[in-house]
């Protein structure tokens, strides 16, 4: 990765994080905060992964991914939609977002399960 595709990857990610920073106080809570930057910090971390794109998408992936980890394996649409809704981002963008997150992460994996669990849901 070149230093402009560095930088161009920190300020996708600024943009990303005052997304999830929204959408967690609004909706969801400081644990989620937190597992969330910490995804997002590692995936700025792949230089193999450009964070282009709509920081909506990207935020919406995350956060769907997560929940998902978290909750519900296969988390059904109605989370897609929710957050389409609240982001004004296509499902179908934050759906491909999700894929490559837990993709990239390996979020199936059992050895880095933990990494991504909400704190409260399995203290």
């Amino acid at each position: 990765m070149t230093s402009k595709n560095v930088q161009r990857n920190a300020d996708h990610c600024k943009a990303i994080e005052q997304v999830i920073k929204q959408v967690c106080q609004q909706y969801l809570d400081q644990g989620y905060l937190r597992v969330a930057e910490l995804v997002l910090q590692r995936l700025a971390a792949l230089e193999h992964l450009s964070l282009g794109g709509k920081a909506g998408g990207w935020a919406g992936g995350i956060l769907w991914a997560l929940f998902e980890h978290n909750f519900y394996h296969a988390a059904p649409e109605p989370v897609g939609t929710m957050l389409s809704e609240v982001l004004a981002v296509n499902v179908n963008t934050i759906r491909n977002r999700r894929n490559q997150v837990e993709a990239a992460l390996g979020m199936g994996n059992p050895h880095g399960a933990a990494d991504y669990m909400h704190p409260e849901v399995y203290e």
